[in-house]
């Protein structure tokens, strides 16, 4: 489902849902996001608490489209559970576009959590760290990742 992006400074919103809670080291979000002047965007990260971060501020940038990996560690040691929004405003008018997709990736210590998938296009990932090591001097983190997606109403 495409969520228009209105020529305002309303812009448009999107939100992933996580039931479960852990600790979050790092925030990773891919974008994809259709527009026709990506200089007019801003995007900003929303944690369930009401915590923003900054993932892209408004450029001269006159480039269509935004198809980038942003990390954050803006939301280190805040619980994962709730909703997650991506909100994207555009500061100028006259070019459109809308949000295509979006994918939340948190990193943490603690067990995955359960997360609601049920609209199309809509992704969640989870890093938990399953060991850590040392030896020799040297640290070494065994870690599994968790990668859910629903696509056209499949859960892959």
């Amino acid at each position: 489902k495409k969520i228009l992006i209105v020529d305002d400074d309303a812009g448009a919103s999107s939100e992933i849902n996580v039931s479960m809670g852990g600790t979050v080291e790092a925030v990773t979000v891919d974008v994809t996001i259709r527009h026709t002047y990506r200089g007019d965007l801003e995007i900003i990260l929303i944690h369930p608490d009401g915590t923003q971060a900054q993932l892209q501020a408004p450029t001269s940038d006159s480039g269509n489209d935004i198809v980038k990996s942003y990390t954050t560690r803006d939301f280190n040691a805040k619980d994962a559970a709730g909703t997650w929004s991506l909100w994207v405003i555009d500061h100028a008018n006259q070019d459109v576009g809308w949000i295509e997709s979006w994918t939340l990736k948190l990193n943490s210590d603690e067990a995955p959590p359960a997360v609601d998938l049920s609209s199309a296009r809509r992704r969640a990932s989870w890093r938990t760290r399953l060991a850590r090591v040392r030896r020799g001097g040297l640290e070494h983190v065994i870690a599994a990742n968790v990668d859910l997606a629903v696509i056209g109403g499949q859960l892959s």
